[in-house]
């Protein structure tokens, strides 16, 4: 995870109470602006990566997993994924076709709600 400028005992604090999961979870620091959480739990993590993106303090806590293998350096951090939803559209662009056309105006569909 890369978090430009945050404290890590605020992230951690943050993130106790905001993911609310089953079991333990550890974060460990290990370059300036780059964190590691580990997860006892492989479905607490999905639910964590699922749920993306989150903020501690306005900041955005760019969340990628992590090969066990794989070093710091190795990690892009200048793309993430989240959530968009458009508001005020006219009632006709309001289709499931007209998705995928939207998404290309803020970047690459991953998937939809359904909604």
């Amino acid at each position: 995870m890369g978090c430009k400028n945050m404290v890590a005992s605020v992230v951690k604090k943050i993130n106790l109470g905001v993911w609310n999961l089953e079991q333990n979870w550890r974060m460990k620091k290990f370059e300036e602006g780059v964190l590691g959480f580990s997860f006892d739990s492989q479905a607490d993590c999905t639910t964590v990566m699922n749920k993306r993106s989150w903020q501690v303090n306005s900041v955005l806590l760019n969340l990628k997993l992590w090969p066990i293998e794989g070093e710091v350096r190795m990690s892009k951090f200048d793309t993430t994924q989240f959530w968009v939803e458009f508001h005020g559209l006219p009632t006709r662009s309001l289709s499931e076709s007209n998705i995928p056309i939207l998404a290309k105006k803020v970047g690459q569909l991953v998937k939809t709600d359904g909604k």
